[in-house]
């Protein structure tokens, strides 16, 4: 509130001191309001009718003991990704080079993996389903028969995936989470063969059994199963390799995608690597 009182000197000095005492009123809410701005200012408020805005500090540049400013912060660098080497690296110990299990030496040193679209029973296994979308997006492409074997009499069934629940494999003593899910050649079992035609292409029925008593497949066990019906043997870091890797990891999709970009029989040398993200 602004009081505006104009001084007379020809006034009575009863009017003058009035005068006075109503100029000592005006100093008076002149310092309130000023303190009230400045209350304003330093909160950065202000009423609802009110269009004051604080005052910004003068800015002041920061310095080191020495009087100098600080260095500028180095940039983050982004983790680089998986080379073109190393997924050959991984590609070759867990399928091209053939010494490990289930190969056992056969079709040594080439791209061993199914003829496409892989044929699929999925036994009404909802899991199986969101599992395959997954994959067909990451590599492009159709992967999967999802219905020539739909309604097969699975023991009729020569080639082909095969899923069931409630087979996983888990040996006496075994940690049911370290057995959460496996593939073999039958329901219950441990053992997978393998089988092949020259010259390395992945054949016959395999089982992919989910769960056990006490243990139920995640989304990304389920995925890590597929993989290893496609042709990823052993484990590997992004494949279940380390013990905080998970089911599946950055690595473990190119390593996918680059059995899948190139024909079945192809000798390591001329593997071509396919990059993919995560």
């Amino acid at each position: 509130m602004r009081i505006f009182l104009n001084y007379d000197p020809s006034a009575p000095a009863r009017s003058r001191a009035l005068s006075n005492n109503n100029g000592s009123i005006e100093m008076k809410c002149r310092m309130v309001l000023l303190s009230a701005a400045l209350v304003l200012a330093a909160c950065g408020g202000g009423g609802d009718g009110g269009s004051a805005e604080p005052v910004a500090p003068t800015p002041t540049t920061p310095t080191t003991p020495g009087g100098l400013p600080p260095p500028e912060p180095a940039t983050p660098v982004a983790p680089a990704g998986t080379t073109a080497a190393e997924i050959l690296a991984l590609a070759d110990a867990t399928n091209l080079a053939g010494t490990s299990y289930p190969w056992n030496g056969r079709f040594a040193g080439m791209v061993k993996r199914w003829r496409l679209p892989i044929p699929v029973k999925t036994n009404g296994e909802a899991r199986a389903v969101p599992a395959m979308d997954a994959i067909e997006a990451k590599l492009g492409f159709t992967v999967f028969d999802r219905t020539s074997l739909a309604n097969a009499d699975e023991t009729t069934i020569t080639r082909g995936l095969v899923f069931r629940q409630g087979t996983s494999y888990l040996p006496v003593g075994g940690n049911p989470r370290s057995f959460c899910a496996n593939v073999s050649d039958a329901p219950l079992s441990g053992g997978w063969s393998a089988s092949m035609v020259s010259p390395g292409e992945l054949t016959g029925r395999i089982y992919v059994n989910l769960d056990n008593p006490q243990c139920v497949a995640d989304a990304e066990i389920v995925i890590h199963e597929i993989g290893h019906a496609m042709g990823l043997a052993t484990h590997f870091k992004g494949f279940g390799g380390e013990d905080d890797d998970g089911a599946i990891g950055p690595e473990f999709w190119p390593v996918l995608a680059t059995l899948y970009a190139n024909p079945i029989g192809t000798p390591k040398a001329s593997v071509v690597v396919k990059q993919i993200k995560d």
